[in-house]
């Protein structure tokens, strides 16, 4: 239901107030009676709320899926119902074979189905994009990154976590470090941040190798992507690329033990169902993934509810 009304831009068309489900039809070309059974029934969960009059207007929630709203999760919407949901049915195949349900569905792994397919390309780097901005908030707030120095993003998607850090830190510089298919997008995103005379762009394979010269090496949401042994030798690729002095910083989630709910316990599944190898790890299994890569974990720092800074040292 949510991707429906997000696909219709409903959020998007009441924003200049509210509107009857017989206005948003016409705009929308969809059924009037059956759009209303739809927003109504969201507007019951408190997306959308339903007047007196019967018109719909906005909730905080329903403020979420509009295209400029602050924070939005249109694309994550969009991409979660469209791309991954077929894949949510395949579980029971995952569960008893271990193989990765996308490709069951795609015939192809999540990677090599984005590269030839370029609207499911350009929503999951979307869907990264909210994901950032929903995560910078809390980042900028919680953690502070030195005055100077380059940061190398590596599997920096579109830039925009990048951008931003630059952004706050004037006198920092970086490098956004992507596949050619996905680094496409970033210099837009790097230049409306106003940050383009101190950000590039490169492209290539981090498991070939990562750019030199950097002071930070971040990689954000990438070695959950990847089992142990791709995870391992992502981070010797960037131990190699470091000097003396530099160090890792990773954004990622770590799982508590024991029955404690987490958001992470969930994107854990999901990891399971689209990435042959990926998963969340706990800080016991992220302390023993850094020793593989050649890093001690010197430090877990929370940033918000559902995300860790992670800092390894080079041995």
């Amino acid at each position: 239901m949510l991707v429906v009304a997000t696909e219709l831009g409903i959020a998007d068309l009441l924003a200049d107030g509210p509107q009857s489900a017989e206005s948003l039809a016409a705009t929308t070309g969809t059924h009037p009676r059956s759009l209303y059974r739809l927003l109504r029934t969201l507007a019951s969960h408190g997306v959308f709320s339903e007047r007196d009059d019967s018109r719909f207007e906005l909730t905080p929630l329903a403020e979420l899926l509009r295209v400029d709203s602050p924070g939005s999760m249109r694309a994550t919407v969009l991409a979660e119902g469209s791309d991954f949901y077929p894949v949510w049915a395949e579980l029971m195949h995952s569960v008893t074979t271990g193989e990765t349900a996308f490709e069951r569905v795609y015939g192809a792994s999540n990677w090599e189905y984005r590269k030839h397919h370029p609207e499911a390309n350009a929503r999951f780097n979307a869907y990264m994009g909210d994901l950032m901005q929903q995560k910078l908030r809390v980042l900028l707030a919680h953690y502070h990154f030195p005055e100077s120095g380059t940061i190398i993003d590596v599997g920096g998607n579109n830039g925009t976590l990048l951008s931003a850090i630059l952004a706050r830190y004037p006198a920092m510089r970086g490098v956004v470090f992507d596949q050619p298919h996905v680094v496409g997008s970033a210099l837009p995103v790097i230049a409306a941040a106003g940050v383009s005379d101190r950000c590039t762009v490169e492209r290539g394979d981090f498991f070939v190798a990562v750019p030199t010269g950097g002071d930070i090496y971040l990689l954000s949401h990438v070695l959950h992507d990847w089992g142990d042994e791709d995870a391992a030798a992502i981070l010797q690729r960037c131990r190699e690329a470091m000097t003396a002095g530099a160090r890792l910083l990773i954004i990622e989630r770590v799982m508590p033990a024991g029955n404690e709910p987490s958001v992470a316990k969930l994107r854990d599944i999901a990891m399971l169902l689209s990435n042959k190898g990926g998963q969340e790890r706990t800080e016991p299994e992220w302390r023993a993934l850094l020793d593989a890569g050649g890093f001690d974990l010197a430090s877990v720092s929370p940033i918000g509810p559902a995300h860790h800074v992670l800092e390894g040292t080079p041995r």
